[in-house]
């Protein structure tokens, strides 16, 4: 072997050592910022998530107020109907019979949270039992909806002067939560006691479901609030 090869050998294995340190070096600052980027992103999902969540908290809070009112509201109307043949009903009453509160809960967050597998074991749990807890109640909140629409919302609009048509008696009820004053003669009947009675249970189901929805966020909250410590 000629020198001038023995001096390239000796160099090539003095750089070729350098060479790969300064490439490992390189792919460990880009895994490390890569990490770091991806643990803000997460971090950025989790925050977003939580503030979700404390909109869907609010939201669900009104909506098991308001279903609530409806229950008592229908429970003392169905209750008139069951003692007398006829009765001068509160308005309130008739319009409560027709409330029909939806839920619309904000989910963008979550589907983030889910796509980036963000958080620990228990906050994928808690969240995945929170979507199922949610979509049950809004489902059921819907059929409510379909019952009262089409089946007793007619039949009172056919037997008693009902103001179905007065858009701002039920914001008067449902978003201000305002008694109305005025009373309607209504005749009892079998099929306007079955009624009543089928949207009582209605109104009870969505309370319950909504409240279980209501403490599964509050659950997820508490562990994002430790996800985020």
């Amino acid at each position: 072997m000629t020198s001038s090869s023995e001096s390239w050998l000796r160099k090539a294995l003095r750089e070729v050592p350098i060479l790969v340190l300064g490439i490992l070096i390189a792919f460990a600052l880009q895994a490390w910022w890569d990490g770091n980027r991806d643990a803000e992103e997460e971090r950025q999902a989790l925050r977003a998530l939580r503030s979700e969540m404390e909109l869907n908290l609010e939201g669900l809070e009104t909506n098991i107020r308001r279903h609530d009112r409806v229950a008592q509201a229908v429970h003392v109307f169905h209750t008139q109907m069951l003692t007398a043949e006829s009765a001068q009903i509160s308005d309130s009453l008739l319009v409560a019979a027709i409330v029909s509160p939806t839920f619309d809960p904000s989910t963008g967050a979550l589907e983030s949270v889910q796509r980036l597998g963000a958080g620990s074991a228990s906050l994928a749990g808690a969240a995945a039992r929170w979507r199922s807890v949610v979509d049950d109640a809004t489902e059921d909140e819907r059929r409510s909806r379909t019952f009262t629409d089409e089946q007793l919302s007619p039949f009172l609009s056919r037997t008693v002067d009902l103001p179905n048509a007065d858009l701002s008696r039920l914001w008067v009820f449902e978003i201000l939560e305002a008694p109305i004053a005025e009373m309607t003669a209504v005749q009892s009947s079998s099929e306007l006691r079955f009624l009543l009675s089928t949207r009582l249970k209605w109104a009870r189901l969505s309370t319950a479901e909504l409240s279980e929805a209501r403490d599964e966020t509050l659950t997820l909250l508490q562990l994002l609030d430790q996800e985020l410590r």
